[in-house]
């Protein structure tokens, strides 16, 4: 599919590209549904997706790269025994893969500049991807725990895949979804909260975990203290899901809170110097979650009532 040396080298990485012009398409699609999304969703996550005219970015083709990600475990000191907080794959970068992957769009392509996409359909338009109807995109061999990453590059390159779908010509609620997942229901009911709905691959997003605990926001109503899995997200449904049977790789984290950390964002222990705060910011900025500052604290203690810590 790909025959270019210099990607294949990238062995924990997979490629795609087409005509940047699916760039605009997909987004004026995403756009055309932020009905059925939900406005605070879309205004949140979506909004700043713009097309290529908007950017005046130009480009002769798309390229998308998926990277393995692998699920982080981070020690927690839990009164003398170490539990684990689970990070779940995206959420930390491995900076070294994706310096990788940068340099070898750049050897194939020309000057490729990263954008902001619907990351998701683009995969699955340039046929890199599959969903699920856990909304989640799925690439062969890597199961969903991937990364993705767009740029529109200078060179004008043959399609890799054939005859790359329109997006406006299909149904996001079938068109898109994964012959995998017709007449399954396995991550619909390892969903908690009924996110995942029999609408193809169009969820609920109102009343997905991750958007809820991903935002500093006080938690939703319907947000109960069993439902907290991962320190951030959720993967319940993709733990499930048959399509990743033995692709999940698990990283254990070197930085972690000690016990006086750990009783200080759990319990809210004594802190008049400040020094437990600075040692929990330094944890997380030494695993890369410094971006998750307004939310640690909050998650860890669902983590800790759920009886996951």
């Amino acid at each position: 599919m790909y025959g270019f040396d210099e990607l294949d080298k990238v062995g924990s990485a997979r490629f795609a590209w087409g005509p940047a012009a699916l760039v605009d398409l997909c987004i004026e699609r995403i756009r055309s549904l932020r009905g059925d999304i939900g406005g605070a969703v879309f205004d949140t996550y979506l909004s700043a997706q713009k097309k290529l005219s908007e950017m005046d970015l130009p480009g002769a083709t798309v390229v998308m790269a998926a990277m393995r990600a692998p699920l982080f475990e981070m020690p927690v000191d839990a009164g003398g025994r170490t539990a684990y907080a689970l990070v779940p794959p995206t959420y930390i970068d491995d900076k070294a893969l994706i310096g990788k992957v940068d340099a070898a769009v750049e050897n194939v392509f020309g000057k490729a500049t990263p954008i902001r996409a619907p990351f998701k359909t683009l995969a699955v338009l340039l046929g890199l991807a599959k969903y699920g109807r856990n909304n989640i995109a799925y690439v062969h061999g890597m199961g969903s725990y991937v990364r993705l990453r767009c740029y529109i590059a200078t060179r004008q390159v043959e399609s890799s895949y054939p005859a790359p779908i329109r997006p406006l010509e299909k149904d996001l609620g079938s068109d898109y979804l994964s012959d995998e997942c017709r007449g399954c229901d396995i991550c619909e009911s390892a969903c908690p909260t009924g996110a995942i709905e029999n609408r193809g691959f169009m969820l609920d997003a109102s009343r997905c975990m991750t958007l809820a605990n991903e935002d500093a926001k006080k938690l939703p109503g319907w947000y109960e203290k069993s439902f907290s899995h991962c320190m951030v997200g959720c993967m319940r449904c993709q733990e499930a899901c048959p399509m990743n049977d033995g692709k999940l790789q698990r990283i254990r984290l070197r930085s972690g809170l000690d016990k006086d950390q750990a009783a200080w964002v759990l319990n809210g222990s004594d802190d008049p110097e400040g020094r437990l705060e600075a040692g929990v910011k330094q944890v997380l900025k030494e695993n890369g979650m410094s971006y998750l500052d307004d939310v640690f604290a909050r998650n860890m203690k669902s983590l800790y009532n759920a009886g996951r810590l």
